[in-house]
């Protein structure tokens, strides 16, 4: 929005004034600008896919009903404090893949993560892939002041080594765990919150 306010300047002409009244108009306009996108413009929340579209702050109805019709298992997990949900899929050795997983606060969706992969095995070619492509629209996105963080997790039956790197609302985790005798499990992890 520009304003323009014109003056009158004793012994001046119609150019001082035009002049006098385009500076003030520029300087009026840019308060204003600087005001409205000082705190009047919210950002919205970046979706993230969980078998579906989601955006934080919808509601749980909403949430299982969409992931439910796009064929995915949406199903709350009970050994878990809180509202935790998880997402998964069978796949073609009739097994269950984990999607993702989220929570709810006051019936709304409140945090979600996508398990960008998941393997017991050892294609790192395809880890790599992914997490390049999540760096990428990460910056894509103008996410970019980041923070990193290291969790080491260490019990007799498990362990767990997780790097995290945190972009504004958006986390990016790569972990590997062990499970009592079982193989090690690599993970690429993307989460909104």
């Amino acid at each position: 929005m520009l304003i323009v306010v014109t003056l009158g300047v004793v012994g001046g002409g119609r150019v001082k004034n035009v002049l006098v009244g385009v500076l003030l108009g520029f300087l009026i306009a840019s308060v204003w600008n600087n005001h409205v996108s000082a705190g009047q413009i919210e950002r919205q929340p970046a979706p993230i896919w969980v078998g579906t579209e989601l955006q934080l702050g919808m509601r749980k109805e909403s949430v299982v009903t969409k992931g439910t019709e796009a064929g995915y298992e949406i199903k709350r997990a009970t050994a878990i404090e809180g509202d935790y949900w998880t997402v998964t899929k069978k796949n073609e050795k009739n097994e269950y893949d984990l999607i993702g997983a989220m929570t709810f606060r006051g019936g709304k969706l409140d945090w979600a993560e996508h398990t960008l992969y998941s393997s017991f095995d050892q294609p790192a070619a395809k880890l790599a892939r992914n997490f390049y492509f999540v760096v990428r629209d990460l910056e894509a996105g103008h996410n970019n002041v980041c923070t990193l963080e290291s969790k080491n997790q260490e019990s007799a039956t498990v362990y767990s080594k997780t790097g995290m790197l945190h972009c504004g609302n958006r986390t990016i985790s790569v972990g590997v765990s062990k499970y009592q005798d079982q193989n090690e499990e690599g993970q690429l992890i993307e989460a909104v919150k």
